[in-house]
C-alpha cells in the first residue's frame, strides 16, 4: 500500500502522476495521495500524519521544496516504513536532514562513469571556469545538447535538415553516454535506484 505526497509543483506532480500510473499498472496500490501547497506552507506534518494513520506501507514523495523538513519531519513523526523519492536527495540534503534521510530510497540517474568525453568536457568546464563541475551530469546534458546539433548541422542550409539529421544520429560519442535518437526524436536516459546508507547514496544492485 503506497501513498503519495507531492508539492503542489508541476515536475512534483507529473512525477507523482507517472509513478501512480506504472505502479497500479503492474498490480500496485496507491491508496491515498496529498499534496502541499508550496505558497502557503512547507509543513508536511499533518500529510504525513495522515499517511502514517492510512498504514502507508511505503510513501513515495518526489518534494521539490523542504526537503529535509520533510524527512525530518517524516522520521520525527514515528513512521516506520519505507521512503522512495526521485532525484532530489543530494549530498548536502543528507547532511542538513541529520540522520533522518537515512534508507530512504530514490530513482537517479548518476554521473557518467569512466567516460574519456566527460573528462575532457570536465577539463574544458576547468579551463573556462577555474574550477570544478559541481553538477556533471546536468553539464554533460548541455554539452552533448550542443554538439549533437553542431553534428547534425554538418552540410544543413536550413532547420528542417537539422531536424532530419538528428533522428540519424547514432551512438554518438557524448560527455553523458552514447547517444542515439529514437522514433521519437528522444534518446532516453533510464535512471538507477539509490539507498542512502550511512549518509551515502549506494546503488541498489
Amino acid at each position: 500500500k503506497v501513498v503519495i505526497i507531492s508539492n503542489l509543483q508541476q515536475w512534483s506532480v507529473d512525477v507523482s502522476s507517472l509513478f501512480k500510473n506504472r505502479f497500479e499498472s503492474l498490480g500496485g496500490s496507491v491508496i491515498a495521495e496529498y499534496s502541499i501547497d508550496l505558497a502557503e506552507s512547507n509543513d508536511y506534518r499533518s500529510v504525513i500524519a495522515k499517511a502514517i494513520s492510512d498504514k502507508a506501507d511505503i510513501i513515495y514523495a518526489p518534494v521539490t521544496e523542504g526537503m529535509s523538513v520533510f524527512f525530518i519531519q517524516l522520521r520525527d513523526n514515528g513512521y516506520a516504513g519505507k521512503a522512495i523519492t526521485s532525484d532530489v536527495i543530494t549530498d548536502n540534503i543528507i547532511q542538513v536532514s541529520k540522520g533522518a534521510t537515512e534508507g530512504v530510497y530514490q530513482t537517479l540517474v548518476m554521473d557518467p562513469q569512466n567516460r574519456e568525453k566527460t573528462q575532457h568536457m570536465i577539463n574544458l568546464y576547468k579551463q573556462k571556469y577555474g574550477k570544478d563541475p559541481k553538477l556533471v551530469l546536468f553539464n554533460a546534458w548541455g554539452y552533448d545538447a550542443v554538439q549533437v546539433i553542431a553534428e547534425a548541422a554538418k552540410g544543413c542550409s536550413d532547420s528542417v535538415c537539422i531536424k532530419d539529421n538528428l533522428y540519424k544520429i547514432n551512438n554518438f560519442n557524448g560527455a553523458s553516454k552514447d547517444i542515439t535518437f529514437n522514433e521519437n526524436g528522444s534518446s532516453p536516459t533510464y535512471p538507477n535506484i539509490v539507498v542512502v546508507r550511512n549518509s551515502t547514496l549506494v546503488l541498489v544492485k
